[in-house]
């Protein structure tokens, strides 16, 4: 890797310019990685040999896509040139570490390409962080003015010059334009995923007048009202894909069951004996107490596997401590550590062409947009990772995982409930029926439960994301109620439990939870930016994994703008490059097919 300090090194008192002229080895070694980095993967849509009904398909999925994402690509744009606005782009010093994940020294999220850096210590600021050290946008966060320079100053914005990581600056205007002209080639409609009811054929002028919606088209057998849970029986039944589709875009939780009766489910792979020797692998797992996320120590040691698996199946106490794994395995795939369980996850899992994290290895994940970053240095560990915690009937408020939000939409399998086993079929239906009525569950999610009360595995409270402002007004006004403290942001600290009293104080403002159970073989899914938190009734071991739906993308963005001046969290989905690799791929796909073979709905 080359040093970031290159074109400080090379600066020459008397002509400060000298830095920008690279060498000849410099240009050829940029323009081989600039032709490398940004290669357009139409991959994502289409194989290079497919068919041509396989071709129309993927011009379908490449159109929906740019209906998706278009408009917040395009803001991404409009920053990138307001950014550049007050330089002349020729005087951008280039950044000899291209080809890097390029990483902003003050919020620590990804820089796309126009940045700012220092001129007497190299440090590098995104366009954002260079806007409030600025001044143009209120004050400095702390924290950025505790990024001092080596000569003990404080930064100034006048300490900075524009950076490029790219030989031009050019590059995502173009792609900007390239996605606008297939746009009006196609009559796709912008503005996102929700359908406007035109879904038409055939490339005429009248057509072309109008904008068309590439989502699903709704035929009459698979009407259906958007409902605030969406509960799918059968993944296989011929309104599923649909429905997911729809209640997807509408940013409302899908439920589907039964995921554990698929015909290649292996159950073998999913108990708690086959989990016992997967964690196993890991000998530095830490074994955390929900309610603080510390380790959990026994006797001034730290819990061991051995003893957390053996408490595992117990019946527990209040005052007994809710113990829980997670994000395992942290440092390895999951595919190396658990390869069978990894292979048969993907034979089973519902929606593939949104779930799969491998689009080369599998064909599968189109509408994953992470799969964008294969074979890339940016590629990330989405998943799949391991939860296991602890149930408890009688602790409405305590959680296994606290109120929170994501940036990304994510999946989360159920494989396996633990019920305790000194309790009887009868005493675990009377506890996981008292607890539902605790919280308010009643009517088919109460009915679902209780089923199988020793498989119901965990209460799920979860907002729709366009409450996020109201959810923390409203947890600020009861904190303020109850006499507590808090600072930062009261849904990103991850230390509020939502109780039934708490949910009547928010039903009073105006937000409406979602609240359902889930039980061993369901799999839900969660919006990208929705507020949620998870509560076990028994013990559970889950799978989840996290992608990017372009229908959540205008919340992915939202949230990676709340988290990049929180410090919080590492930047996981760059969403920034992510549009652009989108709008590029649907565009070059698009460019090579015609309108009039291309229906205007996905097929289902």
């Amino acid at each position: 890797m080359d040093c970031r300090f290159y074109n400080r090194m090379l600066r020459n008192r008397d002509d400060p310019k000298l830095c920008r002229h690279l060498v000849i080895n410099d240009i050829e070694k940029i323009k081989s990685l600039f032709l490398l980095e940004m290669d357009v993967p139409t991959e994502q849509f289409i194989d290079k040999t497919g068919k041509p009904k396989e071709k129309a398909e993927a011009s379908q999925m490449a159109a929906y896509v740019l209906q998706c994402v278009y408009s917040s690509y395009e803001k991404v744009v409009i920053r990138e040139q307001e950014a550049i606005s007050d330089f002349r782009e020729e005087d951008a010093f280039y950044n000899h570490t291209f080809g890097e994940k390029q990483i902003c020294d003050a919020c620590r999220f990804a820089i796309l390409n126009a940045h700012f850096c220092c001129e007497i210590c190299g440090s590098e600021l995104c366009t954002a962080c260079y806007k409030k050290l600025d001044g143009k946008d209120s004050y400095p966060p702390i924290w950025l003015e505790s990024l001092p320079c080596t000569n003990g100053r404080v930064h100034s914005s006048s300490m900075f010059h524009l950076g490029s990581f790219l030989p031009s600056f050019d590059i995502f205007r173009d792609t900007l334009y390239q996605s606008m002209k297939q746009i009006v080639r196609y009559g796709v409609k912008r503005g996102g995923a929700l359908c406007n009811g035109n879904h038409g054929r055939g490339c005429n002028v009248k057509l072309f007048q109008e904008e068309k919606c590439y989502c699903p088209c709704f035929s009459p057998l698979s009407k259906f009202p958007i409902e605030k849970v969406c509960v799918i029986e059968d993944q296989f039944s011929s309104d599923a894909y649909a429905r997911f589709k729809a209640h997807l875009a509408a940013h409302n939780p899908i439920v589907v069951e039964n995921v554990n009766r698929h015909p290649r489910y292996r159950r073998s792979l999913w108990t708690q004996a086959a989990f016992e020797k997967i964690l196993a692998c890991d000998r530095n797992l830490r074994v955390l107490d929900s309610r603080n996320f510390s380790t959990v120590m026994i006797r001034d040691k730290p819990c061991s596997l051995r003893m957390f698996w053996s408490k595992f199946g117990l019946k527990r106490g209040n005052d007994d401590c809710y113990m829980k794994i997670k994000d395992f395995p942290e440092s390895k795939l999951f595919s190396s550590i658990a390869p069978e369980q990894y292979v048969n996850l993907y034979e089973i899992m519902p929606f593939l062409d949104y779930t799969h994290i491998d689009r080369k290895e599998s064909g599968r994940g189109r509408l994953n947009l992470l799969n964008l970053f294969n074979n890339r240095c940016e590629q990330l560990d989405p998943g799949p990772k391991v939860y296991v915690c602890f149930g408890l009937y009688n602790a409405p408020h305590l959680a296994s995982t606290p109120l929170h939000l994501d940036v990304s939409d994510a999946v989360n399998f159920l494989p396996f409930v633990k019920a305790p086993d000194e309790m009887s079929r009868e005493e675990v239906r009377d506890a996981v029926e008292r607890r539902l009525d605790v919280e308010g569950i009643r009517g088919f999610h109460k009915e679902r439960a209780l089923r199988e009360p020793e498989k119901a595995g965990a209460i799920w409270k979860i907002f729709h994301p366009s409450d996020n402002a109201k959810i923390r007004a409203a947890i600020m006004e009861w904190k303020e109620v109850k006499g507590e403290e808090w600072s930062g942001d009261v849904i990103h600290n991850q230390d509020v439990v939502v109780t039934r009293e708490m949910m009547d104080f928010f039903e009073e403002r105006g937000i409406e939870c979602r609240m359902f159970v889930q039980n061993e073989g369901d799999v839900v899914f969660i919006p990208s930016g929705a507020a949620h938190q998870v509560q076990n009734i028994n013990s559970c071991v889950k799978i989840a994994e996290d992608f990017v739906a372009a229908e959540g993308i205008a919340y992915t963005v939202a949230v990676t703008n709340e988290l990049r001046f929180l410090r919080t969290k590492d930047d996981l989905v760059q969403v920034d490059k992510l549009l652009h690799f989108a709008c590029a791929a649907a565009a070059a796909v698009l460019q090579n097919s015609e309108p009039g073979l291309v229906t205007s709905s996905l097929p289902q």
